[in-house]
């Protein structure tokens, strides 16, 4: 998944581009299986991004669980 990038045409963004790598608790976890954002979720103005991960078992098997990555500037 690519967030926050130019152009929107689907073309491939080479993965050693990325500037940031999200990685689940555990392979099955499934982290990023569904993604919201683009807007601000905490009022700061700044874009915010959350990731669920469905197969999460912290809280009991494939319980789940959702991260929010708050934006910042710079």
């Amino acid at each position: 998944m690519v967030f926050d990038a130019l152009p929107l045409d689907g073309s491939a963004v080479p993965l050693s581009d990325a500037q940031l790598t999200v990685h689940g608790t555990d392979a099955g976890a499934l982290m990023g299986y569904s993604a919201a954002g683009g807007w601000g979720l905490d009022g700061d103005g700044r874009t915010d991004l959350a990731l669920s991960a469905h197969g999460d078992d912290t809280r009991g098997a494939n319980s789940g669980s959702a991260c929010i990555f708050f934006g910042r500037r710079g």
